[in-house]
């Protein structure tokens, strides 16, 4: 290190309040680095490095050298440029320590880093506490029953029955809706194999109607037995429906027909044929349209795990069977949006040019079918054709559809986005919506109403 320069005479030019106070400070480090003086400086011990400031250093009269450490962050997330590094003796008790100091070119108190604090001693960083030399120490305050006079007795009622609280505090207003919820949760029945499920789940089959005729009930029991893996004594109970299918019997639908029937919805509606979804498992969805309906199954290993299906609107009676059939794909995908994106899907079509049309590039495909394809565009899916009687369940569903063309249900429901705002801010912005013209005709339009005329 060289010989130390004196502060530099005082400016009487300018503000010189501010040039008394420079000059001060420089006086002092000036008195603290020739040993006049000494001067409490800043420990940081969450600070990485240690820091100096470019007027000290000038002081000092030490050559600034080249650091590796081009920039720092303050804890508040503050960015300071580095001027390059120094490296300084410095002396605590009678020990001296070499120390690397952060030059930076703002007039900031010199800052000791965790790693210097402890080489110079300053602190001591305890790993652990011997909690035996405590306990030997303080033995009698830990030993014997206190200085309380007599015992305490806890009153308790003798005939109350205990109940168990909830570990969280929840609202008064929502304790009956999240008991209730609670309930619901516990009569699922979960475990490691399925799910019973909901009957809005499979509102699709529980509200199937009953067969009128050979052909419908052909594609109910078709959809029986590609689930037979999963429903007990399933000969037993089909004797009675696939005695109308001999060509020997007259239709007559019966009562044990009936009941037959009610037994089957109720068994396809319940566990185990409802799976748990695996979202490490492959998915398949399977689709199919027919002349008046669309019906879609997802199923992951051959088992299902939720079905769906709607009638078509007077318009889409008219489309042509493929631009159905792409239909029957776009409405499966919108109805399992929640399990389907971002995953490789495989769709199950009877439909063999949709296989090739998926794959070609959008411009490519019919103009009539880029629409639909526009929006299968955010998922991942693997168009296959497979035979109608390999989709037995999507085929069924395509004809005994629910009554009813709205795409839109509430397992389709998402939230887009989430922001935290305080009550100014909402209150802020109801105010600026408000002045907005666009926003106060939306606004009209959602409370009163599409308008009858276009104005």
């Amino acid at each position: 290190m060289e010989s130390l320069k004196p502060p530099e005479p005082m400016k009487f030019d300018g503000n010189l309040a501010s040039n008394w106070q420079r000059w001060l400070q420089s006086f002092e480090i000036y008195e603290v680095a020739s040993g006049l003086h000494s001067k409490e400086e800043k420990l940081d011990t969450g600070a990485m490095c240690n820091v100096i400031s470019k007027s000290e250093v000038k002081l000092l009269n030490v050559p600034i050298q080249k650091s590796e450490i081009k920039r720092l962050v303050t804890f508040s997330g503050n960015k300071m440029d580095t001027l390059g590094k120094v490296v300084l003796n410095c002396q605590y008790g009678k020990n001296n320590f070499v120390v690397e100091f952060q030059v930076i070119d703002k007039e900031e108190p010199s800052t000791l880093g965790l790693k210097s604090c402890l080489q110079l001693g300053l602190i001591q960083k305890v790993m652990s506490v011997n909690t035996e030399d405590l306990l030997e120490e303080y033995k009698d305050v830990f030993e014997g029953l206190g200085c309380l006079n007599g015992e305490y007795k806890i009153q308790l009622k003798q005939d109350v029955t205990p109940v168990i609280h909830p570990p969280r505090k929840i609202p008064i207003a929502i304790r009956d809706k999240v008991k209730q919820e609670l309930q619901r949760m516990e009569n699922l029945n979960l475990s490691e194999n399925g799910l019973k499920p909901d009957f809005s789940k499979v509102e699709a089959i529980v509200k199937m109607p009953e067969p009128t005729d050979v052909p419908s009930l052909q594609r109910f029991l078709g959809m029986i037995n590609y689930l037979a893996k999963f429903i007990p004594n399933l000969t037993t109970i089909t004797a009675p429906l696939r005695q109308l299918l001999e060509k020997s019997v007259l239709w007559h639908w019966t009562e044990k027909h009936q009941k037959a029937f009610e037994t089957f919805k109720e068994l396809i509606a319940k566990a185990p044929v409802l799976k748990f979804y695996d979202v490490n498992k492959d998915v398949t969805l399977s689709v199919d349209a027919s002349s008046e309906g669309l019906g879609a199954v997802l199923r992951q290993e051959n088992q299902p795990i939720a079905y769906a299906s709607r009638a078509l609107t007077k318009s889409q009676k008219n489309y042509a069977q493929i631009e159905k059939e792409l239909l029957a794909i776009t409405f499966g995908c919108s109805k399992f949006h929640q399990y389907i994106y971002g995953k490789r899907i495989t769709v199950e079509t009877d439909h063999r040019p949709l296989e090739s049309i998926t794959k070609k590039p959008l411009f490519k495909a019919p103009q009539r079918l880029q629409r639909m394809l526009l929006n299968l565009q955010k998922y991942d899916l693997d168009v296959r054709y497979k035979k109608r009687k390999d989709l037995l369940t999507a085929d069924t569903l395509s004809r005994v559809y629910l009554n009813t063309t709205e795409e839109d249900s509430d397992e389709d429901t998402e939230i887009c986005t989430l922001i935290p705002a305080t009550d100014e801010k909402i209150y802020e912005l109801k105010k600026e919506s408000e002045c907005d013209a666009t926003l106060h005709c939306l606004k009209k339009y959602i409370l009163r109403g599409w308008p009858e005329r276009k104005h």
